[in-house]
């Protein structure tokens, strides 16, 4: 398990949808604008009990690989990591983007917050 931790957007000043364009942003998160269109984004504006930051609190994201026959023959025969990674997805592995997008999607977080927690970790092929 490959915990990270998020900072939440704020309940107050979380209500209003975000429309998330940035050609950077969605290549950091290595989303089609297709693949965006499906996810609600959400941005903190910012309150007084949050401080203008838009957050308040934090949130866990997980990524969890359970072992299964055909990642336990991939290990085996020696595969390199990214191959293994690509087993793990391929056989139900849940990525640390995957599950911040589903926490942004909730309106729990910003992409933005996830970007910067997932920037230099592997972010997969889903």
């Amino acid at each position: 398990m490959l915990p990270s931790i998020l900072k939440t957007s704020d309940s107050e000043s979380r209500r209003d949808p975000w429309l998330f364009s940035g050609r950077t942003e969605l290549e950091r998160l290595a989303l089609s604008p297709e693949q965006a269109k499906r996810v609600q984004f959400h941005k903190g504006r910012g309150c007084r009990h949050c401080r203008n930051t838009g957050y308040s609190g934090r949130v866990a994201i997980y990524e969890l690989m359970v072992m299964n026959t055909e990642l336990r023959d991939a290990i085996a025969a020696g595969r390199n990591s990214q191959e293994v990674r690509q087993v793990a997805l391929r056989t139900g592995m849940k990525s640390l983007k995957y599950d911040g997008l589903v926490k942004v999607n909730q309106g729990i977080t910003s992409a933005q917050e996830v970007i910067n927690v997932a920037t230099g970790i592997a972010l997969g092929v889903e």
